[in-house]
């Protein structure tokens, strides 16, 4: 029975690693989206400082709305999933060590 619980646990602790790497992936794929949308703001700036070609000027305008729209957008969704995810590892984490915790006691007695 130990073995079973303690097994339950080491998955647990799995899918805590899993989530907490995604979660570092997923930031850093969105710090690089970042940096993109900032390099194309100082091409427009570029541009402006040029005074050249302003209908390539509001293509890059469009592309770098589009893109802090989607940044925020999937921002968003990304912190309501990630809390979510935390708090469901949390409360399995909490009802494993307690029933691991009641059986090592029962055992002991």
């Amino acid at each position: 029975m130990n073995q079973s619980w303690l097994i339950m646990q080491q998955q647990v602790e799995t899918q805590t690693q899993m989530v907490t790497t995604m979660n570092n992936i997923i930031g850093s794929t969105l710090f690089t989206t970042c940096t993109i949308a900032i390099s194309t703001v100082c091409l427009i700036l570029e541009k402006m400082k040029t005074g050249k070609n302003n209908a390539e000027l509001d293509g890059i305008i469009n592309v770098t709305q589009q893109q802090l729209t989607l940044i925020n957008n999937e921002k968003s969704v990304y912190l309501t999933h990630q809390s979510s995810l935390q708090q469901l590892l949390n409360k399995q984490k909490l009802a494993l060590n307690s029933a691991l915790s009641t059986i090592i006691q029962q055992q002991n007695e």
